[in-house]
């Protein structure tokens, strides 16, 4: 299809995100594309409020945008915000089309202050109707949450009754705003109208910490396992097992996978096995959450316990090791050397037929213990095959992280496997990592006369040639007192130098635990959440590039325990969905609502 120009005529509508939907009888292939959007100036509880959008470009594709831009079928000039709602008459109409849009604060367009995407969108031919598609929108530059509705917007929906959904979409006489919202539907038992728990699938549908984010095919980011509901005192891993986001059409789905789902683990090792494939390798199945020292001190830092009755009636430590096929919607599964949580998983052979499962955390007395034990899985046969490893880590670990050396190509394959961190430095250990190599472990201390010793919890990354310890704690269970260094293993000496970033002064929350780090396109590293010196979630992120902190920017949602992934396909690419982790409401510790996007 060509691209096309058309009339734009404008109306008012608003409602808590941005939506668009197809109403009026039209000559033979043609349709209408209404987009509704929040008003300008902005106006209190709109997805722009706070924004100043005052002029737009919308942009129109003829199908799925992955790897590559498909034909634009509508372009539009630079358009004065002037209402909510912009209907493009006689639009070409088809299926899976994308939209992308981009907000200015100024009425020449000169740069954009939020961009908006939605694929899979259909355009019927007539007056035909698909309802209402809502177009999530996202900060350029910052965070933006994925839509949500407030606690006071589902409880102003209760205030009107109802006997069928149509009542809940009474819109305001002289605006013709939604009093509700087009999404709203009618309880028929209460007679009341309500708004959806969440707006899956436009956001995550599952509340989840602690869980796994892995890259899998056509660029979708698979969220596997993690506490979810709260039981006596403890977290229960989920029993949704697997949440998928696809950044071309920005909706999220809830597979079920045979052999798979509805298995619950959290703190698992994860790894993406190539195409659909997912490794995942031990976790547990149930944990004691607290901001605390676990014996009622001063509030410094996130403590974990394993209950000493599981709710579910299972061992609380998981054997299993899973290899989750999404192509086939099937799963094959079997038993590692020993039951583990925390472990590092990482592919070690061409192909990714082998996965090295290094490490990890048992149940021990009334507490725990980090291993040494190594299994290898063969994951490319079915099901899994998985021995002890031939050799063992130096010393047991435990919330340790892992640093490829050479990502050959990018293929996820690991010749060079540095481990760096975890409880086993809590001995004063000065053995820092292993170097996984040809089989083999060996030992790699701090640089001698080095201040740094144990690194409980550390947060690292690799980009390029250039590796990051940013986060972590002298011990596994103090605060986080680790202020973040660019580090190097020196050719021909195997040992750890570390110096410390520059540009550091201004930062909030230097120090942390369990927040994430992602390398992004251009090589900086962005660093999101986590829990601070003072033992609650930040909202604080920012970059690093070489040796310098670039950048600081702050979350949505203060939070740790969560993921943060690199979109690789689509019109979002190089952008990063945060999903998950715990937070504070009412002081109390909380799962969070849902995910962000940060777009660079």
């Amino acid at each position: 299809m060509r691209a096309v120009r058309s009339t734009l005529t404008f109306a008012l509508i608003s409602m808590s995100g941005l939506v668009f939907s197809c109403a009026e009888e039209l000559p033979s292939g043609y349709g209408t594309l209404q987009l509704a959007l929040a008003s300008c100036p902005s106006t209190s509880g709109l997805a722009l409020d706070g924004y100043g959008a005052c002029g737009f470009r919308l942009t129109v594709y003829g199908g799925t945008w992955r790897d590559s831009a498909p034909e634009t079928v509508y372009a539009s000039d630079c358009i004065e915000y002037r209402g909510d709602q912009v209907a493009i008459r006689k639009f070409p109409t088809g299926d899976s089309m994308t939209l992308y849009l981009e907000m200015y604060s100024d009425k020449e367009c000169t740069k954009p202050r939020l961009v908006g995407l939605r694929g899979g969108v259909t355009v019927p031919e007539g007056d035909a109707s698909p309802g209402v598609w809502y177009v999530p929108t996202f900060e350029v530059g910052g965070f933006k949450a994925l839509p949500t509705y407030t606690d006071d917007a589902r409880a102003n929906a209760t205030k009107t009754t109802c006997a069928t959904d149509a009542d809940c979409w009474k819109r305001d006489a002289k605006s013709g705003n939604f009093l509700i919202s087009p999404a709203a539907l009618c309880n028929t038992k209460s007679k009341q109208c309500e708004l959806p728990a969440s707006l899956f699938p436009l956001n995550s549908g599952t509340p989840r910490a602690f869980h796994s984010a892995v890259s899998i095919g056509e660029g979708r980011i698979a969220l596997v396992g993690g506490l979810s509901r709260e039981v006596n005192d403890s977290y229960l891993a989920t029993d949704d097992t697997i949440e998928v986001f696809d950044p071309a059409t920005m909706l999220w789905a809830r597979p079920v996978v045979t052999g798979f789902s509805q298995q619950r683990f959290a703190f698992s090792g994860a790894v993406g096995l190539g195409g659909n494939r997912v490794g995942v390798f031990g976790g547990a199945r149930q944990m004691s959450v607290s901001l605390g020292d676990g014996a009622g001190g001063t509030s410094t830092t996130a403590y974990f316990k394993l209950p000493a009755t599981p709710a579910t009636g299972t061992d609380v430590v998981s054997d299993l090791a899973f290899v989750v096929d999404l192509g086939t919607a099937t799963a094959t599964t079997t038993k590692l050397s020993s039951a583990r949580f925390r472990p590092h998983a990482a592919r070690v052979d061409a192909g990714g037929s082998r996965v090295l499962v290094a490490g990890g955390a048992i149940a021990s007395g009334t507490g725990t213990a980090p291993v040494e034990s190594v299994d290898l899985c063969d994951v490319s046969v079915s099901p899994p095959k998985c021995a002890s490893a031939p050799d063992v880590l130096k010393a047991g670990r435990s919330g340790h992280c892992g640093l490829c050396l050479d990502a050959a190509g990018g293929s996820g394959d690991c010749k060079r496997l540095l481990l760096f961190g975890g409880t086993a430095a809590d001995k004063g250990d000065s053995t820092i990592g292993e170097l996984y190599e040809a089989g083999k472990f060996t030992a790699i201390p701090w640089k001698p006369g080095a201040s740094l010793g144990a690194i409980g919890n550390p947060m690292c990354a690799a980009s390029g040639a250039q590796t990051y310890l940013l986060g972590g704690a002298s011990a596994s269970t103090a605060p986080a007192d680790i202020t973040p260094k660019a580090f190097t293993l020196p050719v021909g000496k195997l040992e750890v130098v570390a110096a410390d970033l520059t540009n550091t002064a201004k930062v909030a929350a230097l120090a942390r635990v369990h927040g994430a780090t992602t390398v992004l396109s251009d090589g900086r590293v962005l660093v999101t959440g986590g829990v601070d010196a003072g033992g609650k979630p930040t909202a604080s992120a920012y970059l690093v590039k070489g040796g310098d902190l670039t950048e600081q920017k702050a979350l949505q949602v203060a939070r740790f325990g969560h993921t943060a992934t690199l979109i690789t396909t689509g019109r979002l690419k190089g952008a990063v969905l945060v999903a998950g982790g715990f937070t504070l409401k009412g002081g109390k510790l909380a799962l969070t609502d849902g995910a962000e996007i940060y777009v660079p």
